[in-house]
């Protein structure tokens, strides 16, 4: 097995996902409000990932699950969620287990 398939990501419980004016939004609760000033604003994809992150998962999984959800190739959903995941990662937003 791979380094893709063994690594687990899951989201940290300290963001929600909430719908504001019609868009999907992460916010800080907690005390993390004061370490992460704003929101990320996330299209259909980026919610769809969030959500399969509330439990853990592998790249390889999310891949799996975003490719069939949106019935696209695993090598054009791939890029999607590595970019996606390096954004919640850079922003302490995930934990990798």
């Amino acid at each position: 097995m791979n380094k893709e398939t063994n690594q687990l990501f899951q989201a940290k419980e300290n963001y929600i996902m909430r719908k504001i004016a019609g868009k999907d939004v992460l916010i800080p609760i907690g005390g993390n409000v004061a370490n992460f000033n704003g929101f990320i604003e996330m299209n259909p994809t980026a919610a769809f990932i969030w959500n399969i992150l509330k439990s853990p998962a592998s790249k390889y999984e999310i891949v799996k699950a975003v490719s069939e959800a949106f019935e696209t190739d695993e090598g054009i959903a791939r890029p999607d969620v590595d970019e996606f995941i390096s954004l919640l990662s850079e922003h302490d937003m995930i934990e990798v287990l």
